[in-house]
């Protein structure tokens, strides 16, 4: 009895010894916080699950998992695909994937990778994420990459990818063809036309309308003077059309449009309406005066 029994022991031992060297542990990865686009807005996406909680599905961005096999990161070129063949696309996955699906929006994404056998491995292969902020490359104008992460190999402990990204902030297409001071990804963000420096056809460029933070596409929405209004006797209060939250420069001449030299005018200005304004004083004792608004940009 005692020689089966021990027999029946070493039979089990062996099989779970041969199934412990074969096991493959997938890679645990995620983002560490809510993404936001270009604009911050916090990139949509919902896991299909949110149907259980009554939400519509939302398909995401997508999100690529790279390796890295010089341990550099190269930038995308224009159409979403590695700029560089040392970058490896090896797994796509979209926003709001893996992540509770409750939220009404999360801007975040979690999965598992098994690309790697970790076991077989001695040194750690390099990736990181890349998070565009649309549906496919094609529809993307931005995106953002995470840290380099070196992956867990044989003999080294377990560790999960906590990706750090906070927006998608760098452009895929840096030209200007129409020269209007908008580069290619914003033209496509706005939805302005690349090949007309002034969409809206209202006088002024595509670029300076975005500095402004007026909408090209609308051509009532520029920067423009609303009124001058004497204020007291020898004062006058300066008036122009603005956005909430810019800064501007009221800046005067007085000596002719021939050859114009603007200076300043009181500080600048950060808008809190449609309208902002400032006082010049003694500005009714100048016989000849110019005005002018600049957007001060940070």
């Amino acid at each position: 009895m005692k020689t089966l029994r021990l027999r029946y022991i070493g039979v089990i031992f062996a099989f779970s010894v041969g199934v412990a060297m074969a096991q493959e542990t997938p890679l645990s990865f995620g983002a560490t916080n809510a993404i936001v686009d270009e604009f911050g807005q916090v990139l949509p996406g919902r896991n299909p699950s949110c149907t259980y909680w009554g939400l519509d599905p939302v398909s995401g961005p997508i999100v690529q998992i790279l390796q890295t096999l010089d341990g550099s990161i190269y930038p995308a070129n224009p159409d979403g695909s590695p700029g560089n063949t040392n970058n490896l696309v090896i797994q796509t996955i979209r926003i709001g994937e893996g992540v509770d699906g409750s939220l009404s929006e999360s801007g975040l994404f979690s999965g598992t990778l098994g690309y790697f056998r970790r076991s077989s491995m001695m040194v750690s292969p390099k990736i990181f994420a890349r998070v565009f902020n649309g549906v496919s490359e094609a529809e993307s104008s931005f995106y953002g990459d995470s840290q380099v992460f070196d992956v867990p190999v044989f003999g080294d402990d377990y560790d999960r990818f906590f990706a750090q990204v906070e927006a998608t902030d760098q452009p895929l297409d840096t030209s200007d063809l129409d020269q209007d001071g908008m580069i290619g990804s914003w033209e496509k963000s706005f939805g302005t036309d690349p090949n007309n420096p002034d969409s809206d056809r209202d006088g002024v460029r595509d670029g300076d309308e975005m500095l402004a933070g007026t909408d090209a596409l609308d051509d009532t929405s520029f920067l423009a003077m609303v009124e001058l209004i004497p204020y007291n006797a020898k004062d006058l209060m300066v008036m122009w059309a603005s956005v909430s939250g810019t800064v501007y420069q009221l800046q005067i001449s007085t000596n002719g449009l021939m050859d114009p030299v603007f200076d300043p005018v009181n500080a600048t200005i950060e808008a809190t309406d449609t309208v902002a304004g400032t006082v010049v004083t003694n500005a009714q004792e100048w016989s000849d005066v110019h005005f002018r608004v600049r957007v001060i940009t940070p």
